[in-house]
């Protein structure tokens, strides 16, 4: 399924396999204290363009990407002050 939606966007089949390992990448920094808001920033970049797509690409509805995007700009939030532009 995911090849057929990768074919949809257009880009090619190898930022199917970026945006796995991004999100991959996303979710082991989310399991590091301290770095959690740099893994929720790489995962939700990748749901906004996810969110982007679907609006503008996929036929489907956007909310495969909303509903995870969601928590993780609650945790970026939560994690802000681990963000260097942040520090003092």
């Amino acid at each position: 399924m995911m090849v057929q939606t990768f074919d949809l966007v257009g880009i090619g089949q190898w930022f199917r396999d970026v945006t796995g390992n991004i999100e991959i990448g996303s979710a082991i920094l989310l399991g590091v204290p301290g770095l959690q808001a740099p893994g929720a920033a790489a995962l939700l970049s990748t749901m906004i363009g996810a969110t982007i797509a679907h609006l503008t690409v996929l036929p489907r509805p956007a909310f495969a990407a909303i509903v995870p995007g969601l928590p993780t700009a609650i945790r970026m939030d939560r994690s802000r002050d681990q963000l260097s532009f942040n520090r003092a």
